[in-house]
C-alpha cells in the first residue's frame, strides 16, 4: 500500500498497524467471542488518531518518484519548503501582496468591466505561478512568468479605460491588419505613459 510513497518509515507503521485494528475484532467475532468494550474504545481512539495522522501526512500515488518528472516535482516541492522556513520576512510579503490580490478580486468580482477583470484574473494567476516556480529555485523562469503577470494587468488596466479596445483585442488574430492594428493600439510605451499620468492624478487626490 505504501510502497514507493515516500512516507517516513515510522509513519507507515504507525498507520498500518492501526488499520490492522479492525482485523482483529473481525477475528473475536468469527470466534463467537464478545469484544471488551476497553477494545472497542481503544480502537475508537485508534481510528480518530490515524484520521488526524492521515489528514496531515500527504501520500504521493503508487509510482510517484520512480521517473524524472515527479522526482523533479519532489525536490521543486521540498525547495519550497526550504524557502519558506529559510527566508519568512521574503515570504511574509509575498503573502501580504496576495492578501491585496483577494482584497482586489472581492471588489472587482461584480464588476462591469468584466472584460478587464479577466485579465486581471490572469494577472494574478500568473503572480501565483511566479511565487511557486521562484520558491522552488526556478528563478530564471519565474522571471518570464513575472512579465506576464505584468502584462495582463496593464492590459486590463488600458482597456478598462478604453472599452473601444475591447474589440480590437478579440479580432488580433482575424487578419494581418488587425493584427497590426493591435500592436498600435497596446503599445507598452503608450500604456505606461498613461499610467504616469494616471498615478500622479491619484496622488494629488490623496
Amino acid at each position: 500500500m505504501f510502497r514507493g510513497m515516500g512516507v517516513d518509515k515510522n509513519i507507515k507503521a504507525d498507520i498500518r498497524n492501526k488499520l490492522q485494528a479492525p482485523k482483529t475484532a473481525l477475528e473475536l467475532l468469527s470466534e463467537g467471542k464478545d469484544i471488551p468494550k476497553e477494545f472497542i474504545e481503544m480502537a475508537k481512539k485508534d481510528l480518530d488518531e490515524t484520521v488526524k495522522l492521515l489528514g496531515k501526512t500527504t501520500l504521493p500515488p503508487e509510482g510517484w518518484g520512480n521517473d524524472y518528472i515527479t522526482k523533479f516535482f519532489e525536490a521543486a516541492t521540498k525547495n519550497s519548503y526550504a524557502t519558506f522556513i529559510k527566508l519568512p520576512d521574503y515570504f511574509k510579503r509575498l503573502i501580504d501582496i496576495e492578501e491585496l490580490f483577494y482584497t482586489a478580486r472581492e471588489c472587482v468580482q461584480n464588476s462591469e468591466k468584466w472584460f478587464a477583470v479577466l485579465f486581471f484574473l490572469k494577472a494574478h494567476s500568473a503572480f501565483l505561478a511566479s511565487i511557486r516556480l521562484s520558491a522552488a529555485t526556478q528563478i530564471p523562469e519565474a522571471y518570464m512568468v513575472l512579465r506576464g503577470a505584468l502584462e495582463n494587468m496593464i492590459y486590463g488596466w488600458y482597456i478598462s479605460k478604453n472599452e473601444n479596445l475591447i474589440e480590437v483585442w478579440l479580432r488580433r488574430h482575424d487578419s494581418d491588419a488587425h493584427k497590426q492594428q493591435v500592436k498600435n493600439k497596446f503599445k507598452i510605451s503608450n500604456m505606461l505613459d498613461l499610467l504616469k499620468k494616471e498615478d500622479v492624478k491619484n496622488r494629488r487626490k490623496c
